[in-house]
């Protein structure tokens, strides 16, 4: 796993809701990079930084099998949908609240999370 993080951009956000965006980002990463091979390449990469006047999250990790997306999300993987598969879109309502955008694609063998947000004071 590698981070470059510059946490100060963030801090205008509440501490719980930051917490929630970072902690669903690298559980989903995390549990993404357990069905990958030991020898295939296992990755996470994190990465908050600025890009203009926004924040910019970034959330890389590598999975293996077929990902597909409905609503623009990945749907859940825990078979239990009553459950399961509220964190991407709480990530998403919350990046929203704070008048942001997430968007999630795959390529090749590589997932990734972009939480855009516009820096407060």
């Amino acid at each position: 796993m590698t981070c470059i993080a510059d946490g100060a951009l963030l801090g205008f956000m509440r501490t719980a809701e930051l917490y929630a965006l970072l902690g669903n980002a690298l559980d989903n990463a995390i549990e993404a990079v357990r069905g990958v091979p030991e020898d295939a390449g296992r990755s996470i990469e994190v990465s908050i930084s600025q890009k203009g006047a926004m924040a910019l999250i970034h959330v890389e990790d590598s999975f293996a099998g077929a990902l597909e997306f409905e609503d623009g999300l990945p749907p859940s993987t825990k078979g239990d949908p009553l459950n399961h598969g509220y964190g991407m879109r709480s990530m998403r309502m919350t990046v929203e609240r704070y008048g942001g955008m997430l968007s999630a694609g795959a390529h090749e063998r590589t997932f990734f999370l972009n939480m855009l947000i516009p820096l407060q004071e």
